[in-house]
């Protein structure tokens, strides 16, 4: 005769602690160096605008005709590639959040 005999439940817990702990260590971690890019982005971002402002407006960029139009489609790729990228950062932060939101839900489930 064959007898089939399931895992304690408090070593199913266990075992699901440990997953789902592993997981959300990972996330958390991967959602702080989203979160530390982010701030950094939006930081450098913010200062290269004001410079970027206060160049334009102090006639600097009239000196030179040819090089002017040149730093400014520089400074507009720089621009939109950083602010491309807080996008594709702030995306990545909802996601990771969205996803340590089902972690959790999970860890409360098993109680």
């Amino acid at each position: 005769m064959l007898l089939f005999k399931s895992r304690s439940s408090a070593r199913d817990d266990r075992t699901d602690e440990r997953r789902l702990g592993a997981v959300e260590a990972s996330i958390q971690s991967a959602l702080a160096d989203a979160t530390r890019e982010h701030a950094g982005l939006n930081e450098r971002l913010a200062d290269y605008s004001m410079r970027a402002s206060a160049l334009m407006g102090t006639g600097e960029f009239q000196a030179a005709e040819a090089a002017s139009a040149q730093d400014l489609r520089e400074i507009e790729a720089n621009l939109v590639g950083a602010k491309n990228r807080i996008d594709a950062l702030a995306r990545q932060i909802e996601t990771f959040n969205q996803i340590l939101a089902s972690i959790r839900t999970l860890k409360h489930e098993r109680l």
